[in-house]
């Protein structure tokens, strides 16, 4: 699709809303590394007794705690719930391993399996700033309704789109009211597909940054963090459209 340029208005500062966005610009990024969201997962750690039983080796270790030992146990009761699988990125390091999931499957979920459709539940996480708590919402518009199911039950895919790594060059000065200007960067984003009946990495992408706008509105919600710079949002069609080849599709 061919994106036209408009000429950008002068900025005035705003508090919620910023200036008039900059000329919509087609260049797409390409991701480097992946940053997700922080899930923290118990661990069982053994204990160790002040005594030993008898006939126990004093040279064998303790067995090691099973992977499943780690994992969390969904128990939807609606479709927001889901989004407990929508916690570190396949290449987080705070899971049992690299490769192993952190959240097991839900058994009430149909098997995805064979043809489309897959029924999804799509969960994102877009900040506008760097001062921000993860917090993943179900997609509800037009747009993904279409595959949104009414229950837990009836989902097949669980969707999580990510924030990635920001580009390095800065784009623009976005002024508010009150007198704030923040740097504007361009952030890319990446999803992950998720089969709920068996909790299951099934696929993985990455999606550019959209138009080089500045935020309607910036909201920092850390307790730590001030904000310091702000980012695009993510290319709307290109995601909808990997979503649409993962739903439509035959499972992998």
């Amino acid at each position: 699709m061919e994106e036209w340029a408009r000429p950008p208005p002068e900025r005035i500062a705003s508090v919620s809303n910023p200036q008039p966005p900059s000329p919509w610009n087609a260049r797409r990024f390409r991701a480097a590394a992946r940053v997700a969201p922080v899930v923290l997962v118990a661990a069982v750690a053994g204990c160790t007794g002040g005594g030993q039983a008898a006939g126990a080796d004093p040279a064998s270790p303790s067995p090691s705690p099973s992977p499943s030992s780690t994992l969390l146990t969904p128990s939807p009761k609606e479709m927001e719930d889901l989004n407990v699988y929508c916690g570190p990125g396949p290449n987080e390091e705070l899971t049992v391993t690299s490769e192993e999931k952190s959240v097991a499957g839900y058994p009430a979920a149909p098997e995805y399996a064979g043809g489309g459709p897959h029924p999804a539940a799509v969960f994102a996480d877009v900040p506008s700033n760097n001062a921000h708590l993860a917090d993943f919402k179900l997609k509800d518009s037009p747009s993904y309704t279409k595959w949104l199911p009414e229950t837990p039950e009836e989902v097949e895919l669980v969707v999580c789109l990510r924030p990635g790594p920001q580009e390095d060059e800065r784009l623009d000065t976005c002024a508010y009211t009150g007198g704030q200007e923040y740097p504007l960067y361009a952030r890319t984003y990446e999803y992950t597909a998720y089969a709920l009946h068996t909790g299951d990495e099934v696929a993985t992408g990455d999606v550019p940054a959209g138009a080089e706008d500045c935020p309607i509105a910036v909201i920092g919600d850390s307790p730590i963090d001030e904000i310091e710079e702000v980012y695009t949002g993510i290319h709307h069609t290109t995601f909808i459209d990997e979503v649409e080849k993962l739903v439509e599709g035959e499972a992998g």
